[in-house]
């Protein structure tokens, strides 16, 4: 379904006042939204295909150059590295947390 919002979008002439290359990145952002709602894969896959190719067919800078480095620019964030340490170290509690202690001490003593 996200491929085929994208692919509606693209194929609509682009709006008087727009440039072509941000007719097709509204059309991208439109089909991560459906994605994300829909959710046929992954959340974070559905996001890393958004910004990989809006990098990859320079819809947002114009030089390649610029626009890997535009790609690129979220993971130096510190705040994101953050939340996603934080969302990686609750997945994992929430998988030991069900155990019982003496299961916990096996799962340990057997590495």
């Amino acid at each position: 379904m996200p491929l085929a919002v994208w692919l509606a979008l693209v194929l609509v002439p682009t709006p008087a006042g727009l440039e072509r290359n941000a007719w097709s990145y509204f059309a991208l952002f439109a089909a991560v939204i459906v994605g994300l709602i829909v959710e046929p894969i992954p959340a974070a896959a559905i996001g890393l295909i958004g910004v990989t190719t809006a990098g990859t067919f320079r819809l947002v800078e114009t030089s390649p150059s610029a626009s890997i480095a535009w790609a690129l620019s979220g993971f130096q964030d510190r705040t994101v590295w953050l939340i996603f340490g934080a969302f990686v170290f609750s997945i994992g509690y929430g998988k030991i947390r069900p155990l019982q202690p003496e299961k916990l001490r096996a799962l340990v003593e057997a590495e």
